[in-house]
């Protein structure tokens, strides 16, 4: 499926549900990813960072559509133009050049130790996805999760996850890195039977001192629905995406790289070496 196909299906979903009803914020629009998609296409490695679903402060209430412009005027069309998704998806591929949140500064360190970034500083551009839902709610996810009707929300998931993973197929990335926790791996290609592998546990702090809880970080290789492998990279859930210092995140991506390279980009750190820990006896990696 093209891009602007998964644009009209994303504003079609969006323009079918009673938003009130839902508890979705508005005015707001769905967001079918976020960063340059042209970059992120022609980038060496594809990569996509993940969250659950947009954040309300996406849209101001001062001004809702600061960060997404032009896109006002596609609100409450029954049809899109050409030309309205083609505006739409520009807004899309500005956001990290307009004003992006402070949220995605948590990812960066990760990106740029993949030689990636969702800036066009790095040979790689990332995007950024939401597993959930593309839809902003009014309450944060967890109390979105906790307040809503059992039936709404496993809709809301139901809907948001076919989705993202109809998203990944045309997408096609090599790496989607996440900070979602455990019971988000669950869902994801239940029917491979996929087996984790712990990569990575951070026990100590960047300073040295004894984490009060050490910081996991799993991997495993899926086959989308296109056929082409993906390496699932995922941290343990936290307040923010992975909850390590700047070096660490950097060092781990710089371990990942070296992991689908076969060798360390020219800044990584020479203490680190690339190494899998399996969670179960003779689970393996293979990337191929």
């Amino acid at each position: 499926m093209s891009i602007e196909k998964h644009a009209e299906h994303i504003w079609h979903y969006f323009n079918s549900i009673d938003k009130n009803n839902y508890g979705i914020k508005t005015p707001s629009i769905p967001l079918l990813y976020l960063g340059n998609y042209e970059k992120y296409v022609q980038s060496p490695l594809k990569i996509l960072t993940v969250g659950t679903n947009p954040s309300e402060k996406e849209f101001p209430i001062h001004n809702p559509f600061c960060r997404f412009k032009d896109t006002e005027n596609i609100l409450n069309k029954e049809h899109m133009t050409d030309n309205d998704v083609l505006n739409y998806l520009k807004s899309l591929n500005n956001y990290f050049d307009i004003n992006s949140a402070e949220w995605f500064d948590h990812f960066e360190p990760l990106l740029n130790g993949l030689n990636s970034s969702y800036y066009s500083n790095h040979a790689s551009t990332a995007l950024h996805t939401y597993m959930c839902s593309p839809l902003s709610t009014l309450a944060s996810w967890s109390k979105y999760e906790k307040t809503t009707s059992p039936i709404l929300f496993h809709d809301v998931v139901y809907q948001g996850l076919k989705i993202w993973l109809d998203l990944l197929d045309t997408l096609a990335p090599d790496i989607v890195l996440s900070s979602l926790g455990d019971n988000y791996r669950g869902w994801l290609f239940p029917e491979q039977k996929l087996e984790w592998v712990k990569f990575h546990v951070f026990k100590e702090t960047a300073d040295g001192r004894e984490r009060g809880r050490p910081f996991n970080v799993r991997c495993v290789v899926a086959k989308l629905g296109s056929g082409k492998r993906c390496l699932l990279v995922f941290g343990d859930r936290g307040v923010i995406p992975f909850m390590i210092s700047k070096k660490q995140k950097v060092m781990l991506g710089e371990k990942i790289y070296i992991i689908l390279n076969g060798k360390a980009p020219s800044h990584c750190f020479k203490e680190e070496q690339a190494s899998l820990e399996p969670e179960k006896e003779n689970t393996a990696i293979v990337l191929v």
